[in-house]
């Protein structure tokens, strides 16, 4: 259906197109306020499309939105679903966002003093005369523990 002019030769293309039609049409069984579009340029918008005759023939939008004028009708259905409502489950009890936030918040203040740390202690060894080798290895260390972390 990926292509415009060859879509109707895909089988899936008419179960697609008359689910679509099934659907409108018990959209507009359910309400009296449920109706056809009634604005002029969308019902007098047309497309082309070809006979068996690879003729082209121009289809009227309007010609087309009620399927008893191109012969053909959905069999009325019972709609069970339409009056039923979830069932909550009431084993499962939401997490108070209280200690959601304060378990973030404690993280974030790992991670944070963590980081502090191994900054203090890259300036620290800054003094020492192996400066290069101590900043390394802090620089392995933090890289470690955030990848675990």
């Amino acid at each position: 259906m990926g292509n415009f002019y060859s879509a109707g030769r895909d089988p899936i293309f008419y179960s697609h197109h008359a689910n679509v039609d099934r659907t409108w049409s018990i959209w507009k069984s359910l309400s009296i306020n449920n109706k056809d579009f009634t604005d002029k340029d969308f019902l007098n918008t047309y497309f082309y499309f070809y006979d068996e005759n690879a003729q082209p023939v121009k289809i009227y939008v309007r010609d087309v939105l009620d399927t008893k004028k191109m012969g053909y009708d959905y069999q009325p259905q019972d709609l069970p679903w339409l009056k039923s409502k979830p069932t909550p489950k009431r084993n499962r009890l939401p997490k108070p966002l209280k200690k959601v936030f304060s378990t973030v918040k404690n993280v974030v203040i790992e991670y944070c003093k963590k980081h502090v740390e191994s900054t203090a202690a890259k300036s620290s060894s800054t003094e020492d005369s192996c400066s290069s080798t101590a900043n390394t290895s802090t620089n392995e260390e933090l890289k470690k523990w955030d990848s675990e972390f």
